[in-house]
């Protein structure tokens, strides 16, 4: 799924001309913390409630210095991305762009909501935690086992694990989710 598919048309953009004042109102109304901020519809940045509140009210926007415009996601990424991208930079919306112009916003509740879908964790099943050594590992005699007792898996997702006092990953251990 693309973020182009995730935008909110109902949350507004902040223009550099807008008082401070009027952007925490629409924060609050909102229920979000940072708004993009557009110049002609150019994406310029994100403005967050924190750098507002320690600013005068009758400030414009034009006068708190915004995040760089790198901090968004393109239409065509994948949401995976935008959720990334949320959590790197701790929003409460991330701007989705395309050639610097600003298409819309997508909102992290909208993010985490998709993810579930995605994962398929409002299916029906069991979600089962398979810990061991990625030269154990094989996914066909794993699948061969879960099939026989006449069940499914709809998604697997490997990670890394970190073993207690290491600082790298090491690449012979392997965390598997499987959902059935």
């Amino acid at each position: 799924m693309l973020t182009r598919d995730l935008i909110s048309n109902s949350i507004p953009f902040l223009h550099k001309d807008d008082k401070v004042f009027h952007a925490l109102q629409l924060m609050n109304d909102y229920h979000v913390t940072h708004l993009p901020v557009v110049e002609n519809e150019n994406y310029l940045g994100i403005i967050s409630e924190e750098q507002l509140l320690q600013s005068d009210e009758e400030n414009t926007i034009s006068q708190i210095p915004v995040t760089d415009e790198s901090i968004s996601v393109q239409a065509n990424d994948h949401f995976l991305k935008a959720i990334q991208t949320a959590v790197l930079n701790k929003l409460s919306i991330v701007p989705v762009i395309e050639e610097k112009l600003l298409v819309g916003i997508v909102t992290y509740n909208d993010l985490l909501k998709n993810a579930s879908e995605f994962m398929s964790l409002n299916d029906p099943g069991a979600l089962i935690v398979l810990e061991m050594e990625s030269r154990s590992y094989s996914f066909t005699e794993i699948n061969r086992i879960v099939e026989s007792n006449d069940a499914q898996i709809t998604n697997s997702t490997p990670s890394l694990m970190r073993k207690p006092g290491l600082c790298r990953l090491p690449s012979e251990s392997i965390n598997w989710r499987f959902l059935i």
